[in-house]
Order: C-alpha cells, then sequence, then structure tokens
C-alpha cells in the first residue's frame, strides 16, 4: 500500500528532474521566464519529497518521533502554496507579454499572491496550537483536521487568477501559447479535484507535473523562439506576431535597424567581441521602447514592433539614430557602428506580412544605400514598386527572350574609321517603352540574373555575327559580369558557344570593370587566361571608378582599357587628370594595351583626348548606339568606302536615335 501510495510522487519526482537538466542545460542567456520557470520546478522537487517525507512518517511511525513527523508536515504546508503561485506567475508573464503596461499588472498580481501566501503562513502557523488542519498525535499519525479543505484554497486562487487574466488576453496571443493556457488549469484543476474526492491519494505532486509538463512545452517553444545570443525573439515570431496583428486589424510601426559592415568589427576585436556588441546593441534597443517587441531578424538585422505614435514614435527613431551615432563600448573596447535605419506603419503601408518583408528589405536597403534613415511613405513605395515591376519584367524578358541589342560603334581616329563596337543590352517595358540600361541593370545584379542575362547576351551577339559573315571585320564587345566567370566551366562555355555559331574567338572581346575582377582576382584571372589562350580579348571598362591600383591592372591580360566617362569630362577643368591620363597612354602604349575614351560627346572633348595621345573614341561624338538594322548599314556603307572623311558623326542616312 505504501508504494501505491507514493509511486505517483516518486514519478513526479523524476519527471522535475528530467525538465531542471532540459530547461537550465545550455543556455547562454536567461529571461525572467526562464528563471520563473526553473523556481517552479525546484520548489515541486521540494514539496513532493516533503510530501514522500510526510508520506514516510505516516507509514512508519515507530521510526521517528512527533516532533520530526510534525516538522515535515508544516514544511510542506508551508511551501505548498510556492508550487502553484510560481506557476500563475509563469503563466501571467506568457499571457501579459505582448500588454503595454504589462510591468504594472504583473506588479499588482504579485502583490495580491504575496498576501495569499502570507494568509497562508499565518494560517500554518494557527494551526500548531489550533489543530484545525491537521495535526499529529502522540503516536506520530497524521490526521485531516475539521479545516483541511481550506488548504486548497490557493489552488482555488491561483485558477481563478489564471482564468480570468487570460479571457481578455486570449486573442493577442499565438493559438499554441492558448491551448496551453487552457490545458493547464483544466489538468490541474482536475488532479486536485480528484485528490479532494480521494484524500488517500498523494497527487500534490503529479498535478504539478502534468502541468508543468505542458507548461515545459510552451517553455521549449518559447527557447526555440528566442535568439540564444541576445535573448531576443527569433524571426519566426516575428513572422507568427505580425500574422496575429494583420489578422486583428491593429495599427502598429516597425522599425528596422541594420548594422553595417560589422564584419569589420569581428575582424578587427575577434568573433567574442562582436558577440558582446551585439548583445550590447540587443539590450540598448530594448531600453528604448520598453512596451515594444524587440527581435533579431538576422545576423546583424533587428527588428522592433512598436505601437509609439506621432511624436513618441519620432523621439524612439531619434533615439535609435543617436544610439549608432557615437561609439559603443563592450567587453572593453569602444568601437563605432553604422547601423541603416527603416521605419514603416501597417497596416497601411504594407497589408500583410510577405509584402511588409520585402517593402522592409527594400527600405533598409534604401537606407544603406543613401545613409540616412528612410521611411517608408508613398514616395518610397512608389520607388520599391517600380523595382517590383523591373524584377517582374527582368524574369519575364528573360524567360521569353526578351531582350534586344544595340551597338555603339568605336571610332578610330588615327585610320579614320570605326573599328569595333560595344554590344549593349536593351530592354523595353510592357508598353513598349524603352527601360533605361543604368535603372534595370543594376537591379539584375541584386538579383543574381545578371549571369543568365549575360549569358543570353552572349548569344545573341553570336548569333548576329553568325548572320552577317561577309563582309564582316569589326570585333565586338561584349560586357560580362563576375558571376558569369566565376560559374564553374565557365571559360568552356563561352568557348562551346562561339563555336556553336561558328564564330572566331578574334571577333569576340570581353569587357569586364575593375570591381568585377577586385572581388575575385584569382578567380576572374583563371578564366581570363584559359579565354585569352583560345585567342578571345578582354577590356577593362569603366577604369577610374574602381578602386584597383596599376599594378593589378597591368598583371591581367588586357588588350584595351576604356576611361571612364567621368575622367574624360573632367579634362577640360581640370590640368591633373590631362597629365595623369597623358602618362596613362605612355604606360599602356609600353606594354601594348590601347586606350578608348568613352563618353565623348562634343568636339572639344574629342579634340582634347586625341591631344593627348588617345586615338580610339566612343561617344555620341560619332555614334549615338545603332539598332541591328542600322548598325549593319553602317558597316556595309564603310566596307564600301561610302563613310565622309574626318571627324564628323554617323551620316543622316544613319539614324541617330
Amino acid at each position: 500500500m505504501y508504494a501505491l501510495t507514493c509511486l505517483p510522487e516518486v514519478i513526479a519526482c523524476l519527471f522535475f528532474i528530467i525538465l531542471l537538466i532540459f530547461s537550465t542545460g545550455g543556455q547562454s542567456s536567461r529571461t525572467v521566464r526562464t528563471r520563473i520557470f526553473v523556481f517552479t520546478l525546484i520548489c515541486s522537487l521540494c514539496v513532493t519529497l516533503l510530501n514522500l517525507g510526510c508520506i514516510w512518517c505516516d507509514v512508519h511511525p515507530q521510526l521517528h518521533s512527533p516532533e520530526t513527523a510534525k516538522l515535515i508536515n508544516d514544511l510542506f504546508f508551508i511551501l505548498l502554496p510556492l508550487m502553484p503561485f510560481s506557476l500563475t506567475l509563469y503563466g501571467l508573464l506568457v499571457i501579459y507579454e505582448r500588454s503595454t503596461n504589462r510591468s504594472s499588472i504583473l506588479k499588482r498580481h504579485l502583490i495580491t499572491m504575496t498576501v495569499v501566501c502570507f494568509l497562508h503562513l499565518v494560517m500554518i502557523l494557527a494551526n500548531r496550537d489550533r489543530h484545525f488542519l491537521y495535526f499529529i498525535d502522540e503516536a506520530g499519525i497524521y490526521h485531516r483536521g475539521p479545516l483541511i479543505s481550506l488548504t486548497y484554497l490557493h489552488f482555488l486562487f491561483c485558477l481563478l487568477q489564471s482564468v480570468c487574466a487570460f479571457l481578455p488576453q486570449r486573442h493577442q496571443m499565438d493559438p499554441y501559447t492558448c491551448r496551453v493556457l487552457q490545458v493547464v488549469p483544466l489538468l490541474s484543476g482536475g488532479i486536485v479535484l480528484i485528490h479532494f474526492c480521494f484524500p488517500q491519494l498523494q497527487l500534490n505532486g503529479t498535478a504539478m507535473a502534468a502541468a508543468t509538463l505542458v507548461v515545459f512545452g510552451n517553455f521549449q517553444n518559447q527557447r526555440v523562439s528566442t535568439d540564444q545570443l541576445t535573448g531576443l525573439f527569433s524571426r519566426d515570431l516575428f513572422y507568427q506576431e505580425t500574422a496575429q496583428l494583420f489578422a486583428r486589424k491593429q495599427s502598429f510601426r516597425i522599425v528596422a535597424v541594420k548594422l553595417l559592415d560589422f564584419k569589420a568589427v569581428n575582424r578587427r576585436h575577434g568573433q567574442l567581441a562582436g558577440d558582446e556588441f551585439l548583445k550590447v546593441i540587443a539590450s540598448r534597443l530594448q531600453e528604448l521602447d520598453k512596451t515594444a517587441f524587440c527581435y533579431r531578424f538576422s545576423g546583424v538585422q533587428f527588428v522592433l514592433i512598436t505601437r509609439l505614435e506621432g511624436d513618441l514614435c519620432q523621439q524612439l527613431l531619434r533615439n535609435i539614430r543617436a544610439l549608432f551615432s557615437q561609439p559603443l563600448e563592450a567587453a572593453g573596447i569602444r568601437c563605432s557602428i553604422a547601423a541603416a535605419m527603416a521605419n514603416i506603419s501597417c497596416p497601411g503601408m504594407a497589408p500583410d506580412v510577405n509584402t511588409l518583408t520585402e517593402a522592409l528589405e527594400y527600405a533598409v536597403s534604401l537606407s544603406a544605400a543613401e545613409g540616412k534613415p528612410v521611411q517608408f511613405d508613398r514616395n518610397v513605395q512608389q520607388m520599391w514598386q517600380r523595382r517590383e515591376h523591373l524584377i517582374r519584367l527582368l524574369r519575364r524578358a528573360l524567360k521569353e527572350k526578351a531582350f534586344y541589342l544595340e551597338f555603339q560603334p568605336i571610332r578610330d581616329c588615327l585610320l579614320d574609321r570605326f573599328c569595333s563596337a560595344e554590344v549593349l543590352l536593351r530592354l523595353r517595358d510592357e508598353d513598349g517603352t524603352p527601360v533605361s540600361p543604368g535603372e534595370f541593370i543594376p537591379i539584375a545584379e541584386q538579383t543574381g540574373l545578371i549571369a543568365d542575362i549575360s549569358w543570353q547576351v552572349l548569344e545573341m551577339t553570336c548569333r548576329f555575327l553568325s548572320c552577317h559573315r561577309q563582309p564582316w571585320s569589326l570585333p565586338l564587345s561584349v560586357n560580362v559580369p563576375i558571376q558569369q566567370l566565376l560559374e564553374p566551366d565557365a571559360a568552356g562555355r563561352i568557348l562551346r558557344t562561339l563555336q556553336q555559331y561558328r564564330i572566331q574567338p578574334e571577333q569576340i572581346c570581353l569587357e569586364i570593370t575593375e570591381r568585377t575582377f577586385s572581388s575575385d582576382h584569382e578567380g576572374v584571372l583563371g578564366t581570363m587566361q584559359i579565354l585569352r589562350q583560345s585567342g578571345i580579348s578582354f577590356h577593362l571598362d569603366d577604369f577610374g571608378t574602381g578602386y584597383s591600383n596599376l599594378a593589378t591592372v597591368f598583371s591581367m591580360p588586357f588588350s584595351c582599357v576604356k576611361l571612364d566617362k567621368s575622367l574624360v569630362d573632367s579634362l577640360a577643368q581640370n590640368r591633373n587628370t590631362r597629365l595623369m591620363i597623358r602618362s596613362l597612354v605612355r604606360s599602356f602604349g609600353q606594354i601594348g594595351t590601347e586606350l578608348v575614351a568613352e563618353g565623348v560627346e562634343t568636339p572639344e572633348q574629342a579634340r582634347l583626348v586625341q591631344e593627348i595621345g588617345i586615338r580610339r573614341i566612343q561617344g555620341f561624338c560619332y555614334a549615338r548606339p545603332l539598332g541591328e538594322k542600322d548598325f549593319t548599314r553602317l558597316i556595309e556603307l564603310q566596307s564600301n568606302g561610302c563613310m565622309p572623311e574626318g571627324n564628323s558623326r554617323v551620316p543622316n542616312i544613319i539614324p541617330a536615335g
């Protein structure tokens, strides 16, 4: 009989020990909820062990004195309320987690529970003389008093307190937490009711074990939904919370903060110091608005959900800017950390979670590019919608092969003829109007579509050359991005494309920019060497806009270097620019590399360029970009000797648009 009576409590003790191990093991950060849950487990384990001691004293009175039995029973009844009270406090933290005035509400609940605990203690102390709850006879046997039912009042109080707190707040909680908070009172209340009806069964620990086991599921879910480094909520929980806010049609504002070039902090001070800075930033962001919910959205991006509006919201935004306007200190290190910041009002500017996420990503990237905070208003929304439209347009054009080419001839002023041409990618909008390359090319690069597009451009160029074999002497240069050159077997694919259309390697030049080979010099150089050995030449485009040094440029197999338009524009105003370019002409000439001046638009610019020794010119001064038919007609005229001599533009029979 003793074993049968003790078995539920022994099992409960094992449950508490297992839950303690799993709830405390491996955590790098301890929240208030974590501490209260662990405290609940410890209290429950202690009370259950005392209950087992009470049972043992009752079964074996000959092995102890009556005072020992009285002491163990008094301790059991004194500590008994701590089990439901600590569990209720944990539940209240969950219930009021999204409440703006949770601190004051929890304070009132805590005061009420403290008063009830004090009254219970007074009742237990009074029982030592009056024996109205329980008493131990001279033989050391436990007897229930006439008012023993009063010891269940604290359980009843906790149940009522939990229910009264839960009902008004249930719509602000996620469905999983709602189910947990619905099950716990019913489960623990049912077991207590069984114990009340059948007092010979010892189920105090069993009731708590069942309740804490259910709550442990929520606790584990909360741990999964919490970033273990900073203690902030995770991105998954952000999605859940915003989905609920949209479903309830509630107004809120999202503030996103993304740290810029944080890798430099890790490189300079180490990963551990970087982690400490992330903790400090997370803590400071939480302090700026204690009513907001703060999430670690990604490695270096934080997001706040706030209900603040008007002046209070503007003050919050100013405080966040001020946070990153001065050096931060962590692990004894002071460091300045730049951050991009954006905010968006919901549901006004974003009606659902997917739209919100995409709009927020765009606003943060815009803030990083412009170097200032961005508020997602109607103007930014139009810019974002335009970008999304162009992304769809690019994907459709890629799928349907709707891109088209134009060609801008390059003039050799010494030979007085066009010597080559650059292939330019073009795109039309749905209504047929041209889209500026300066608008869609950066988007193609950002979205990773540029490599697939470039393969199409190469194939279109080869197809064009295969259709105009005779007479054709002008090599065509095609722009290639780094993504294309770094693909596995990029050189082999390029050569196979040329072979497919029976194009000689000398007919194709590949143009790359400074930033292309500076990002992965060795990888790009390896591909270039394979293609150069096959007869394909390379041009360095936009020289003067990147950060490479001349030693690096000289080490690359370039047959031609194209000076960026910005250098050409400064020739007339800046004497130093003229001296520098004149020096470059001599240096590149000594290694057999030709120079081309890009963006030459006026006869004056053409004259200055030629005076400093550059013989090849590309720009509106001689020819605008031409469509396939006009470009073909131009080459036919030149081949037949019908082109006018001297520094004149393309003749009028060739349209300039």
